[in-house]
Formats: structure tokens, sequence, C-alpha cells
């Protein structure tokens, strides 16, 4: 789509007055946006916390390999 055609559409949702529902859509998601955004933090810092267990667990492992 060209970018002449999304101008125009855009002119026809200010026009019908759609845009408002638009804003208004956009400013409901915001928050489960943020809260997405947390979630993803928590589930990279749990991902790192296994990783770096595991490597503990696997040093570990290798020492014991060693001694026997």
């Amino acid at each position: 789509i060209e970018y002449h055609q999304y101008q125009q559409h855009f002119i026809y949702l200010i026009n019908d007055g759609t845009i408002q529902n638009l804003r208004h859509m956009l400013d409901n998601l915001s928050p489960s946006i943020e809260k997405l955004k947390l979630k993803s933090i928590s589930i990279l810092s749990d991902w790192q916390e296994y990783n770096r267990v595991l490597l503990q667990i696997e040093k570990i492992i290798r020492e014991a390999e060693r001694w026997y």
C-alpha cells in the first residue's frame, strides 16, 4: 500500500470520528503493553538465573568426574 493511500485513509478516519475511537483503544492497550514488558523482563531474569544454575551444576559434575 502506498503512502498516499495511508494518508487518504487517515483523512477518512479523522473525518468520521474514528480517530477518537482508535486513541481510546490505544490508551486502553498501553497498560497491557506495560504489563507485558514487565513480564518479559521477569521471564528473562528467571531464564538467566536458570542458566546460571545449570552452569554451576555442570561445573560441579565436571569436578566430581575428575575425582572418579
